[in-house]
């Protein structure tokens, strides 16, 4: 992208250079400064998410940040181009992994709607294996990676059936492996992707 001249950025990859207690800490500074000049919506957020009743505090807790962190992440964004590795579908599926109960659908308007949703996929091979190495990550999928993968993609499978997913614009479905020249393929495709659909979007 910056070889085309478009400005980008990606605050979830600098977010997850940090270590854990400074993400986190990084994760609430977020949520402070947009619950101080949005209560309302966050009261909102807070109150929606309580009404899945979570399995514990601390999914409860994690699908807050998730879900604070991409609304406000989208509105302090100053480029032109926001890459969000962990997006609105993210957090929608942070809160569905744990929820008791359903979302209300106003949860699903309140998460900002991607203009292009990249879907990456894996075979279930190469998924548990990366799973496997992330043990010490503080991944809610890390204690038992092969059946954490079935739960995942049960809840994949009802965050496709969500209104957030139906209103996302243009949908790139990329097959990921571990070959570094494939990876490279398919952020160069994303990238034209992304140029078209300024270019359109700016009349020229």
């Amino acid at each position: 992208l910056a070889e085309m001249g478009i400005e980008s950025s990606s605050p979830v990859d600098r977010m997850n250079g940090l270590s854990g207690l400074v993400r986190l800490s990084g994760k609430l500074l977020v949520f402070m400064r947009y619950a101080a000049f949005h209560p309302v919506s966050a009261a909102r957020i807070m109150w929606l998410i309580a009404r899945t009743e979570q399995e514990s505090a601390r999914e409860a807790i994690r699908s807050l940040a998730n879900t604070f962190f991409t609304v406000a992440v989208l509105e302090y964004g100053k480029e032109r181009v926001l890459i969000l590795d962990q997006g609105s579908l993210q957090a929608a599926f942070t809160v569905l992994y744990a929820a008791g109960k359903a979302p209300a659908e106003g949860l699903y308007d309140i998460l900002p709607v991607p203009d292009i949703l990249v879907e990456v996929s894996a075979d279930d091979r190469i998924v548990t294996e990366r799973l496997g190495k992330r043990r010490g990550a503080g991944s809610r999928m890390e204690s038992n990676p092969s059946a954490s993968l079935e739960r995942a993609k049960k809840v994949l499978s009802s965050v496709r059936e969500t209104p957030l997913y139906a209103r996302a614009g243009r949908t790139m479905l990329i097959d990921a492996n571990n070959d570094p020249e494939t990876a490279d393929a398919a952020a160069s495709k994303i990238a034209k992707r992304i140029a078209e659909g300024l270019i359109h979007e700016n009349g020229y």
